[in-house]
């Protein structure tokens, strides 16, 4: 007996969603325990790939994992792209979330990138400080 996947347990390994796998996804053809939701393709606006991710949540088990909060940096966080996601993050209801410890922003510039940390002290610091 194959349980609904709100007591399937997150568990196994998991595939990241990309958009080659909606259809098959949707209509349930896909036979993955869970799947890895990258928050920041889906945290603005509405349409289509919000609509799809609707379908598939119905089917399966997700996790988030985000890029964009840029818990490395110097700079604020973003209260705007941090309620954005929390606003996805209710919507979807994930197992989890999970963020790159990297910055990806600097001086109010969103860079799309994946910068390495400083190996120092400071640095640790304004991650624990930001977590």
């Amino acid at each position: 007996m194959t349980l609904p996947f709100e007591h399937r347990p997150i568990a196994g390994a998991g595939l990241g969603l990309r958009s080659p796998h909606y259809a098959d996804l949707m209509a349930g053809t896909g036979d993955v325990p869970w799947l890895e939701v990258l928050a920041d393709n889906y945290a603005h606006g509405e349409g289509l790939p919000l609509w799809q991710l609707e379908g598939i949540r119905e089917r399966y088990p997700v996790v988030f994992h985000g890029v964009g909060l840029s818990l490395g940096s110097a700079d604020p966080l973003d209260s705007t792209y941090l309620d954005t996601i929390l606003d996805l993050a209710r919507r979807f209801e994930p197992a989890w979330y999970s963020e790159h410890l990297a910055w990806t922003s600097s001086g109010g510039r969103h860079h799309h990138e994946l910068l390495p940390l400083p190996f120092m002290e400071e640095t640790v610091q304004t991650l624990v400080d930001r977590v």
